[in-house]
């Protein structure tokens, strides 16, 4: 009888390897499927109504360079809406606070505290402080 299978032993372990193979593989589906986040940015164009086009303080010299009208709106909106160029104005602001605090510790400074004590007499009265000399 085991003469009879012994022909089918290759196919056998190639099937056995096949299954494991293909059940392993299966494993890998059990992975979270990721899901990008939206951008913090908005999703059209804005206009120049909604971006409220204002010269940068910045930069003044950059007009010079261009000459054309649509140009320097388009460059304006871009340096309205930088992030970036927020951030970095934002991280300025605050150092100059930090320098601000640093420098209030080169002048002297005051401190001052009361303190008081009263205590109890046997009539359940408080006494009068004990002068000190």
């Amino acid at each position: 009888m085991s003469k009879i299978y012994k022909p089918f032993w290759p196919l056998a372990l190639y099937l056995y390897g096949l299954i494991a193979i293909f059940s392993i593989a299966g494993c890998s589906s059990m992975a979270p499927v990721y899901q990008r986040p939206d951008a913090p940015v908005a999703a059209q164009w804005p206009t120049q109504a909604d971006a409220g086009v204002v010269a940068t303080p910045a930069l003044p010299d950059w007009q010079n360079y261009f000459t054309d009208v649509t140009l320097r709106q388009l460059i304006d909106i871009a340096l309205v809406n930088n992030r970036d160029l927020r951030i970095a104005t934002l991280n300025i602001e605050q150092a100059r606070a930090q320098l601000g605090l640093r420098r209030a510790d080169l002048f002297p400074a005051l401190n001052l505290t009361v303190g008081g004590t009263r205590t109890p007499t046997s009539t359940g009265r408080s006494a009068p402080p004990i002068p000190v000399d």
